[in-house]
């Protein structure tokens, strides 16, 4: 029922285009030296997710936020 979602989803992107991956590098480059930040962060996080680094991610995010929480999901992946 979600991949049929997702293939019908208007929102959803057929071809990456290469503006937004330099967006993507600008963010993160901003991301990466902004300082530790106050406000509460709350990860939900698949741990069959094979879309992103999460173990690395939860790792920066620690080192990023001070209030930071995340709930690992056993046989969840990256959207379902």
């Amino acid at each position: 029922m979600y991949r049929h979602f997702v293939k019908q989803d208007p929102l959803q992107v057929k071809v990456l285009k290469a503006k937004w991956i330099r967006a993507l590098e600008h963010w993160q480059s901003e991301f990466i030296d902004c300082p530790k930040m106050p406000i509460p962060v709350y990860v939900l996080q698949g741990m069959k997710d094979t879309t992103v680094e999460w173990k690395k991610n939860i790792n920066f995010y620690e080192t990023k936020c001070e209030n930071f929480q995340v709930a690992l999901f056993q046989g969840a992946r990256h959207q379902y």
